[in-house]
């Protein structure tokens, strides 16, 4: 998957923070957090993005989950951890993806 500049939801610039893996790769964690969204990715150089976070209920603090390496995807809610079928997310229409992630949690 591609690596994201900006947030798929508001278009703002993504924060950066920079770290380094246990084994000495490059990691990056790509943050917008607001008020109406959270949106995260993990880049891990030079494979692209490897994991993507994002709130689906930012007032009941619903968690969806995608890990790209092993092709997982989860919802999490409190302790509460749902696995759905994955699929490769499509933030283009990011309000759609977000009403498909809620289908899947209501008939999971």
């Amino acid at each position: 998957m591609k690596d994201f500049i900006n947030c798929p939801k508001c278009n703002k610039p993504l924060l950066n923070e920079a770290s380094i893996t246990r084994d000495g790769r490059d990691i990056w964690n790509k943050r917008c957090i607001s008020a109406s969204h959270s949106f995260t990715c993990i880049v891990i150089d030079p494979d692209g993005v490897s994991a993507i976070m994002i709130v689906t209920d930012i007032n009941n603090n619903v968690i969806a989950n995608w890990k790209m390496d092993n092709q997982t995807l989860c919802i999490v809610k409190g302790k509460n951890v749902v696995n759905i079928p994955f699929f490769e997310p499509d933030f283009s229409d990011y309000d759609k993806l977000i009403q498909k992630l809620k289908t899947y949690v209501t008939f999971s």
